[in-house]
């Protein structure tokens, strides 16, 4: 129940249930983060999100709302999508679960 709701409801307990384990970029709005889930040992990425930063930046809060929307949309119709997991939330911040793509750099 908690794989398809995930994605669909912002929960707590994000720092009780997931350890970092290394920074792997920062965008406009975001940081980008290797964490392992305790449950089970698996690891994502994370995209953290600062309420404050992003919801005063121009377009901030509707950017992140699109890009959420998009993605609980898109995420489970095409094998060749980055994966979301998972959405959680604190008082600070935002959490987006990624399925971790490891690998080279794009660049």
């Amino acid at each position: 129940m908690r794989d398809h709701l995930g994605r669909f409801l912002n929960q707590r307990g994000f720092h009780s249930q997931f350890k970092p384990i290394k920074k792997l970029g920062k965008g406009n709005f975001a940081s980008v983060y290797q964490v392992i889930r305790v449950e089970d040992g698996k690891k994502f990425a994370v995209k953290a999100f600062s309420k404050a930063n992003t919801f005063n930046a121009e377009n901030g809060k509707e950017s992140l709302i699109n890009e959420l929307s998009v993605m609980r949309e898109l995420s489970h119709k095409s094998k060749n999508l980055l994966c979301l997991d998972s959405v959680y939330e604190s008082n600070n911040s935002i959490y987006i679960v990624l399925e971790l793509l490891e690998g080279k750099n794009l660049f």
